[in-house]
Parts: structure tokens; C-alpha cells; sequence
């Protein structure tokens, strides 16, 4: 009775040892699988990317809902916040023609959706525009960002930084987004002279741009422009999609 116990102890134990060891091959391979696919993805292309969640000012990502709590969140971060509709959107940056000489599909967004004024009030995005930035302890001077009414999600957002504190905004977005593109610009007008860089992130589509450039005393002065490419592109179909509703039912055209 004593050997039967035994030889079953033993071979119990067995047992755990394969299957311990089968255990211990199976995580090292699956440690060799991550490494390999690690070692095997491309390197990051210029200009593009890959920040977990994508690109965030204050914890607003591309799926952000506007919500009263985040409008009292963010005024507690920014000050207060001047709550309004624009009957005509512009995404335009730097100067006239900057849109469409490095970012034709942003461009032709641009125009879709800042060409007409609305037929509908819900057509018009929502803007909060922060101009009291200064009251708080932010590196911001002054800070516009813009939902879609349909969504509620952000389109894009236009960030202004204080004198002196730009060159560390954009340290701190090098370091979090990683590689990027230059652009290297002047606005063609020679009596104005305006020239810049911009430099530019991609992210799964979207955009975030950081221009730097002279103000009027020859002080560099830094603008963060941040698009949602995807949010932005479904707001635009929605506008044609209700466009073309219009035209087939003759609304606006009572004669």
C-alpha cells in the first residue's frame, strides 16, 4: 500500500515538473514572440508618431466628449471660458495658402466646412475661448478649442503660448511625441518679411503643429495648432450629406 502511494506521489510530481516546464516554454516563447515583433516593426517615419492615446491638451484625446463637467474642469485649469457658435470656421495657419502649399487635405476640409454660413445653428461647431490664461499658473496665453455640435467630440484646437514660455511648450511636446517634420516657411508678401517654422507630429492621421516665428519686436512667438483629421472629416460628410437634403427638397428656395 505503502509503494502504490509512493509510486503515485511520484508520478504526481512528475507531472508538475512537465507541466512547469511546458509552462516555462510557453512564456518564453511568448517573451521571444514580443521581442521579435518589437525588433521587426519599422522604424518611425519623419514628422510621425506614436503616443499611446495620440495627441491631448489637458486629457482631451480625439474622443473626448464636451461635457459641462469638462467645460468647469478646464476653466479651473484656464480661467473662465467665453462659450460660442462660429457661423464660419477657418482652420487656416501661419498665412493665406499655408494649408494648401503642405496640408492640400486639410485645406479642402478648411473650405467644406467655413464656406457658407450654416443653414442649420447645429451645423456650427462650439468654440471655447480662454483669454485669461494669464490669472493662472499655465505657460498658455491664450487657448481656443473647437467641438463638433454633432459629435461633441474636439475638431481642433489653437493654443497661443506666454512670452517666454513657448520654447518649453515645445520641449515638452519633442519629448512626449518624439520625431517630427520641419517646415520651413515665408509668406511670399516681401513688404511684411514674415517668415516661420513649423514643426509637425502625425498621429494616426491627425495633426499637431507647432509654429515658431517672430512678433512684431523680433521676439520668437510659438502657436500650437492641434487637428482631429477623423473628426473633422465626418463633421465635413455630415454637412454635405444635409447639404445635398437640402438641394432635393428645395429648402432655402421658396420660389
Amino acid at each position: 500500500m505503502y509503494e502504490i502511494t509512493k509510486v503515485h506521489a511520484i508520478a504526481k510530481t512528475r507531472k508538475v515538473r512537465i507541466s512547469a516546464a511546458v509552462a516555462g516554454l510557453c512564456l518564453v516563447g511568448l517573451v521571444l514572440f514580443l521581442i521579435l515583433g518589437r525588433d521587426a516593426a519599422p522604424p518611425p517615419e519623419p514628422g510621425v508618431s506614436d503616443p499611446g492615446e495620440g495627441f491631448t491638451f489637458f486629457d482631451i484625446g480625439r474622443d473626448t466628449l464636451l461635457t459641462e463637467g469638462l467645460q468647469q474642469r478646464l476653466e479651473g485649469e484656464l480661467g473662465s471660458a467665453v462659450k460660442e457658435r462660429w457661423a464660419n470656421l477657418n482652420l487656416t495657419l501661419n498665412y493665406p495658402g499655408f494649408l494648401e502649399a503642405y496640408f492640400p487635405q486639410l485645406a479642402e476640409l478648411n473650405e467644406t466646412l467655413k464656406d457658407e454660413a450654416p443653414l442649420r445653428p447645429e451645423e456650427t461647431p462650439i468654440k471655447l475661448t480662454f483669454r485669461h490664461t494669464h490669472r493662472k499658473e499655465t505657460p498658455f496665453r491664450r487657448v481656443d478649442l473647437v467641438f463638433s455640435s454633432y459629435s461633441l467630440k474636439p475638431m481642433f484646437f489653437r493654443i497661443l503660448a506666454k512670452k517666454g514660455e513657448g520654447a518649453a511648450v515645445v520641449e515638452t511636446i519633442k519629448d512626449k511625441y518624439g520625431p517630427y517634420r520641419r517646415i520651413e516657411w515665408d509668406d511670399e508678401i516681401e513688404w511684411d518679411g514674415q517668415e516661420g517654422e513649423t514643426l509637425v507630429w502625425r498621429h494616426n492621421g491627425d495633426l499637431l503643429l507647432a509654429t515658431i516665428t517672430p512678433d512684431r519686436y523680433g521676439d520668437p512667438s510659438f502657436h500650437i495648432a492641434i487637428y482631429y483629421m477623423e473628426n473633422l472629416q465626418k463633421t465635413a460628410e455630415i454637412k454635405e450629406q444635409n447639404r445635398a437634403k437640402d438641394q432635393k427638397s428645395g429648402a432655402g428656395n421658396a420660389f
